[in-house]
C-alpha cells in the first residue's frame, strides 16, 4: 500500500481481552510487523493464535505489579498474581510510574520495528510504550461486553493457568469498563486511533479500514464465523450500556 512514508507506522493493538484483539493481530501477522520473539501458543481459546509476545506481557506485568506497590490501599486487590493481570481492574484514578529498567525493557523492545504489538494490559501501559514508539498508531478493538463476560468467566473455569481465579460477572463488567475508560480517558485523545468492531470484523468493509489505517495489505482470509462462539448471556446494566454506545460510535 502507498504511502509518503518509507515503512508503515508501528501499531498497538488492545482492548479488553476476550474481545477479539487476536483477530486483529492476525489479520496483520503476515504484513511484515515484528509480533515478537516469543509469541504465545494457540489453544482452545483462540485456536488460531494470539499474536502476542510473552516478553511484552512481561513487561506490563512488571509495570502493573511495581506501580501498585505504593498505590492507596483499595488498588491493590485489584491486581493478580504475575501473568494474570490482562483480568486486573485498575481503578482509573491510578497512577502508573513505570520504573526506569521498565521504561528501557520497553525502548529496547521498540527498536524492532516496523512492529505490531497486541496485549490486552496497553488499556493501562499503553502512555509508557508510546514514549519510544516513534511513529505509531493504535487499534482498538470493541466487542459487545456482555459476550465478553461470557468468554471471560469461561476463560477463568478451563484455563489452568487461571485456576483459583474466581470473577463474577459484575467483576468482568467492572474490567470491561475500567479497561476503556483508562482508553477513553488517557490514551485516545492523542494520536491516531482506529475504533474496531468485533461484529463488524466479517464485513469487507473493515478489512478495507485496517488496510488503510495500517498502510499495508492484511490476511483477509483469516476471520471465520466459527469462532464467534461466546454469546450473551447477561443484560447490560445502563451505564456499561452508555460506555458501550460511546465507544460504538468511535467506530
Amino acid at each position: 500500500m502507498k504511502t509518503e512514508y518509507d515503512s508503515p507506522p508501528n501499531l498497538f493493538v488492545l482492548g479488553c481481552g476476550r474481545s477479539g484483539t487476536s483477530l486483529v493481530a492476525g489479520l496483520l501477522a503476515n504484513a511484515g510487523f515484528w509480533m515478537g520473539d516469543s509469541l504465545l501458543k494457540a489453544r482452545d481459546a483462540n485456536p488460531m493464535g494470539f499474536f502476542e509476545d510473552a516478553k511484552v506481557n512481561q513487561i506490563n506485568e512488571r509495570i502493573l505489579l511495581s506501580s501498585a506497590t505504593g498505590s492507596p490501599q483499595k488498588t491493590k486487590p485489584y491486581l493478580l498474581s504475575p501473568g494474570r493481570n490482562w483480568l486486573a481492574r485498575i481503578p482509573i484514578n491510578t497512577r502508573l510510574e513505570p520504573h526506569t529498567d521498565e521504561l528501557e525493557n520497553i525502548a529496547a523492545t521498540t527498536q524492532n520495528g516496523p512492529f505490531c504489538l497486541k496485549d490486552p494490559r496497553f488499556c493501562y501501559t499503553l502512555a509508557a510504550w508510546r514514549q519510544s514508539a516513534g511513529r505509531h498508531k493504535c487499534i482498538c478493538v470493541i466487542r459487545n461486553p456482555a459476550s465478553v463476560v461470557t468468554s471471560i468467566l469461561k476463560e477463568c473455569q478451563t484455563a489452568k493457568y487461571l485456576q483459583g481465579v474466581a470473577l463474577t460477572s459484575t467483576d468482568a463488567l467492572e474490567l470491561w469498563s475500567l479497561m476503556y475508560r483508562h482508553v477513553l480517558l488517557h490514551h485516545s485523545r492523542t494520536g491516531d486511533w482506529l475504533f474496531v468492531s468485533y461484529e463488524t470484523l466479517f464485513v469487507s468493509g473493515t478489512f478495507d479500514r485496517i488496510e488503510n489505517f495500517a498502510e499495508v495489505s492484511i490476511n483477509r482470509s483469516l476471520p471465520d464465523m466459527k469462532y464467534q462462539r461466546s454469546k450473551p448471556s447477561i443484560t447490560l446494566n445502563r451505564h456499561t450500556k452508555s460506555l458501550y454506545d460511546e465507544l460504538m460510535a468511535l467506530t
